[in-house]
Order: C-alpha cells, then structure tokens, then sequence
C-alpha cells in the first residue's frame, strides 16, 4: 500500500533526526548527508514509480511531494535542516 511505504519513510527520517539531537550543528550537517539524503532520494525513486489515480488523496500527496523536492533536499542538506522543525525553534530558544 502506498501511503504505508510513505509513511515509512517518514518515520525513518523522524527517527534518523532523533539519533542527531545532541550532535552540534556541522555534526548534525554531516549525518544528515550520510544518512537522510539517502534517504530523501530512495524516497523520491520510489515516488516516481507511482501511478496515483487521479483527483486522489494519494495523487495530491505526491504532487505535493514533487512540488516541493528542492525545498525538502535543501532543509535535508542545511546545517539546521530537519524534517521535525521542533529542532529548529529549539535552537532559537535560550536558556
């Protein structure tokens, strides 16, 4: 089923960025190019091979997802890039 292979993905990615929390800002950059790019791009392969049927919930999530490609490989390779933008407005916070 398609939407639960997309959703593994984004589990993966939700539980690759917990593992970098602690890590500093180049060390997060570093893992996040080791460990999610790949990810984003197996994710992306996989998205092409789709053939949603139109007007569905499933094609409007991959028009989406097409749509917005650059923008969500750019925040994969940003130093402060994440998928759960908790840990940006964390960064923001002092103590």
């Amino acid at each position: 089923i398609p939407a639960e292979v997309g959703l593994a993905y984004c589990n993966k990615l939700f539980f690759l960025e917990k593992q970098f929390r602690d890590l500093t800002p180049e060390e997060r950059k570093d893992r996040c190019l080791e460990t999610e790019v790949p990810v984003w791009e197996s994710f992306y392969a996989w998205l092409e091979q789709l053939n949603p049927v139109k007007r569905s919930k499933l094609e409007k999530a991959v028009i989406y997802a097409k749509n917005h490609k650059e923008t969500l490989l750019f925040k994969a390779k940003d130093i402060k890039g994440a998928v759960d933008n908790t840990v940006d407005y964390s960064s923001l916070t002092s103590d």
